[in-house]
């Protein structure tokens, strides 16, 4: 029984180190993006250095995270609030390999292949890693 116990948190252990959410205001603001990549929400191409740097000058607060299951940027999606533009920036950051972790409440489907998190905290809003 011990040995079942040891394992299993083992495992829970090894497996949240796998989980992750947008990252702060601050860590954009800074360019500590770790793997996300900014995208321009018009035609979902990575922002170009100079439109990053005003994405990052204009943010103010966490919007939401989503993700969209099939999004050839990445599913898991970040917004932030922005001085600039009342569409989040007209930008947001997009990573692939993850999912919603549907074992916190924040999460919702709105939708076939869209998910949710509308939390003021990105770390109400965890994403795991995904199998595609």
């Amino acid at each position: 029984m011990k040995k079942y116990f040891i394992l299993c948190w083992g495992i829970g252990f090894f497996l949240s180190g796998f989980a992750e959410n947008c990252p702060s205001v601050e860590a954009v603001q800074q360019n500590q993006l770790e793997g996300w990549q900014a995208m321009d929400a018009d035609d979902g191409e990575p922002l170009s250095d100079e439109a990053l740097r005003h994405y990052q000058e204009g943010l103010y607060g966490f919007a939401e995270a989503d993700y969209y299951e099939d999004a050839p940027e990445g599913p898991a999606q970040c917004y932030y609030a922005s001085r600039y533009d009342p569409y989040y920036g007209n930008a947001y950051l997009a990573k692939h390999q993850l999912q919603p972790d549907f074992t916190q409440i924040a999460w919702q489907w709105d939708g076939a292949f869209h998910a949710k998190c509308a939390e003021a905290n990105p770390e109400n809003c965890l994403f795991v890693a995904g199998l595609k």
